[in-house]
């Protein structure tokens, strides 16, 4: 085997260390992430409730009871369990 001159080492290595370098160069280039922007702030909503919708009243009571008789003048008194509106 015969030893190469520096020249000619320098020809065959210098291509082979040249493409190690780029490629390292782009490689670490290409693992580096992207900055990022900061969301801007944005006041949350505040929680409105949903009004309930109305209920329907119940009948608690009424006169006169089921099978007792009433005058035409009397008058027939009907009792709910909320107020009504008149």
């Amino acid at each position: 085997m015969s030893r190469l001159s520096i020249k000619s080492y320098f020809r065959l290595h210098l291509p082979v260390a040249f493409t190690l370098l780029i490629t390292t160069a782009v490689a670490c280039d290409l693992f580096i992430p992207s900055p990022t922007t900061t969301p801007a702030f944005t006041a949350t909503p505040r929680f409105t409730p949903t009004p309930l919708p109305p209920i329907a009243p119940n009948v608690i009571d009424r006169l006169p009871a089921r099978g007792d008789e009433q005058r035409v003048t009397d008058p027939i008194v009907i009792y709910f369990d909320s107020p009504m509106d008149r």
